[in-house]
């Protein structure tokens, strides 16, 4: 199967999650944008994450992680990739808290920490299908 087939049946398979974290959203919008110490923090950090979301090799590698733990060498073969920029975009990921690392041997292997990251992915590539299609008619 194809990375993009799988990539739009795992969107399809979050449809439901969709939904709560719509209800999440609307929760917060109904709050307002008064924001606490904690929560100011939060949007700092989340921007330092958000640099994942700013390179598409990344992005596909987030994707891929979603459901199974892999290897270096098996990301790199089903992107066409190097091993070391593979291992690059992991390090930063790693860093970031977006993926966590379990070493076998001389293995290492990833898998994502937590799938919301992909569903937030999800709901912004969601959301551009949706523009795109509005800005065609």
């Amino acid at each position: 199967m194809k990375t993009d087939e799988k990539i739009k049946r795992s969107g399809t398979e979050n449809k439901n999650n969709f939904e709560s974290v719509e209800r999440i959203i609307e929760s917060m919008l109904d709050e307002g944008c008064e924001l606490d110490v904690d929560e100011s923090e939060l949007f700092e950090i989340q921007s330092r994450f958000c640099r994942i979301f700013s390179e598409p090799k990344r992005l596909r590698i987030m994707w891929c992680l979603m459901n199974v733990e892999r290897s270096v060498g098996e990301i790199a073969e089903q992107f066409s990739l190097s091993m070391s920029n593979v291992s690059q975009h992991l390090r930063i990921m790693r860093d970031l808290g977006a993926v966590l690392a379990r070493r076998d041997g001389r293995h290492v292997y990833y898998t994502l920490a937590n799938k919301k990251f992909v569903l937030g992915s999800a709901l912004i590539r969601e959301g551009l299908k949706d523009e795109m299609s509005r800005r065609r008619l």
